[in-house]
């Protein structure tokens, strides 16, 4: 999955977030936009590698574990040379597999109002 990641992702796309998610991604970042617009803090960042600049990042898989359309991996991201481990949760859709959840808790933010 990591190595099909596209480079320039756009998190609302589809691309790489499973639909749903993409879905609210994609409201969250139009409710941004304008005047008196409201800035929903998930989007202050790039949510897969938890950083702002994301130029200067690589990512090694730690663990993999498939359980049907689910899985779970555990990828080191590192970003100007500080390393920080995720748990990302994947589910298969009819594209491939999406991001479902981000550390157990992005998915849940990007849901609150």
């Amino acid at each position: 999955y990591a190595q099909d990641v596209p480079s320039g992702y756009t998190l609302g796309s589809g691309e790489i977030l499973e639909p749903e998610l993409a879905a609210r991604m994609a409201e969250l970042k139009e409710a941004s936009i304008g005047y008196g617009s409201v800035y929903h803090e998930v989007l202050s960042y790039d949510p897969v590698c938890a950083c702002q600049d994301w130029n200067d990042t690589s990512h090694s898989i730690d663990a993999v574990d498939v359980d049907g359309d689910r899985a779970s991996a555990t990828v080191t991201f590192t970003n100007f040379g500080e390393s920080k481990p995720r748990r990302i949760e994947l589910l298969r859709t009819g594209k491939g597999w999406r991001i479902f959840d981000l550390d157990g808790s992005f998915r849940a933010e990007a849901f609150k109002d």
